[in-house]
């Protein structure tokens, strides 16, 4: 049985009211299931094939396996990783992830959520929105790397959409220049905090205002790999008006430099040193860090582009606004020129940015700062492993041993 489904909708644009007749709807979804009909089953197969050929043969990765792993099933090897490595399995995974990347998001398409468009329910979990404290960008990691720069586009697409309310949130917001977003992006390109009202609402990830710099490093990284200059000038006001944010949005720090404050290790808190829980602090390293890097990266582009040089300046990253990262005991981060020991074991990891940073010495130092994390917290559970991004951009020398680290892991972590 062959079973032809079409889908419409009357979405017209972040900033368009959603009023298209339900009659024109309904026309939409029937016309492309009237185009499928006078094709044949084997002609419309085959040109999906082709589509998804195109980009899935892209790439090939074998980690050898074990002898027979690949002939169990896909849940029995999962629960027997631990006792039996399977690098086969893990080759399955990186697969997969392809896969949901590539089928997610095209051009013209949304970018790939949190459910991807998998999800079969009216109000999924967390809305099925772009959670952009670290979640968005890890569905976007391996994109270049991957060789499907173009599924890369729609993510493109939604930061411009997010930097023109952005602009009206941090004028509102703050007072501030340029344009913010925090951890939380919705159709309609949501940009100020979330959660007012609600009992679970915390600064910690609710007042998290460098998503920004995170996702203008993804336009960067898409001109890295393909070279398109057209494409860095197009992005590139998205990316100034990110940096200019964060000029207005640093402070004095009572030193000669500049900092950030209030800052947030997105979703994780530490004891205040009256030694009770507390998540709100000044510059914490994964603040400096994104900061450092679109400073970077801006200055990299006005360079390329033979344009804006005083204002590349201005903002070229210094010293005194980004201090090496000082050395925790896994068990920490650093606030200010501060260790701070975290309250809890748990998941989120966004501290160790600095491992993908062109940085060597912070590198190093949140190499080693790392797998002490990953020690502890695996001793209480780890549901989300976000380690594929880290040193590759750069070649880290780090890189074998953290894929090392993230091998081991796969048998006890939980996504």
């Amino acid at each position: 049985m062959l079973l032809l489904v079409g889908i419409a909708t009357g979405y017209k644009g972040y900033a368009q009211i959603p009023d298209m007749p339900l009659s024109e709807i309904v026309a939409a979804a029937e016309r492309s299931v009237a185009s499928a009909k006078v094709t044949s089953y084997q002609s419309l197969y085959s040109a999906h094939l082709k589509d998804h050929q195109a980009l899935y043969r892209r790439v090939t990765i074998d980690l050898g396996k074990e002898f027979g792993s690949s002939s169990s099933s896909t849940d029995k090897r999962v629960s027997e990783f631990a006792a039996n490595p399977d690098p086969a399995l893990l080759a399955l995974y990186f697969n997969q992830g392809r896969y949901m990347l590539m089928t997610s998001s095209r051009p013209g398409t949304q970018p790939a959520n949190l459910q991807g468009i998998w999800s079969d329910e009216l109000r999924p979990p967390w809305s099925s929105n772009w959670t952009s404290n670290i979640n968005v960008q890890m569905n976007y990691w391996p994109v270049e790397t991957c060789n499907l720069s173009e599924c890369h586009l729609p993510l493109a697409d939604m930061i411009a959409d997010l930097s023109q309310n952005g602009a009206k949130t941090a004028q509102v917001n703050y007072g501030a220049n340029g344009w913010v977003s925090h951890h939380n992006i919705d159709l309609w390109r949501q940009s100020a905090p979330v959660g007012m009202g609600t009992e679970f609402a915390t600064p910690t990830w609710a007042n998290f205002a460098m998503s920004g710099p995170w996702l203008c490093a993804h336009l960067w990284e898409h001109y890295l790999f393909t070279g398109d200059e057209s494409f860095l000038r197009k992005v590139y006001p998205i990316m100034r008006g990110s940096a200019e944010f964060c000029l207005s949005w640093m402070v004095d720090d009572g030193k000669g430099g500049l900092t950030t404050c209030p800052s947030f290790s997105t979703e994780n808190t530490f004891f205040a040193p009256n030694g009770t829980p507390a998540s709100t602090s000044f510059g914490c390293t994964l603040d400096l860090a994104l900061i450092r890097e679109l400073s970077t990266n801006v200055q990299q582009a006005a360079t390329i582009l033979n344009t804006d040089f005083a204002f590349a300046t201005k903002s070229a990253p210094s010293s005194s606004v980004c201090p090496t990262t000082r050395l925790g005991d896994g068990a920490s981060f650093r606030s200010g020129q501060s260790i701070m020991r975290k309250t809890s074991r748990g998941s989120a990891t966004c501290h160790s940015f600095t491992l993908s940073t062109p940085a060597p010495r912070s590198r190093r130092a949140t190499t080693h700062s790392l797998h002490r994390q990953l020690e502890n917290r695996l001793r209480g559970g780890l549901h989300t492993v976000a380690l594929t991004q880290v040193g590759a951009a750069h070649g880290s020398s780090d890189y074998g041993r953290v894929l090392k680290t993230e091998t081991w892991l796969g048998s006890l972590s939980r996504c």
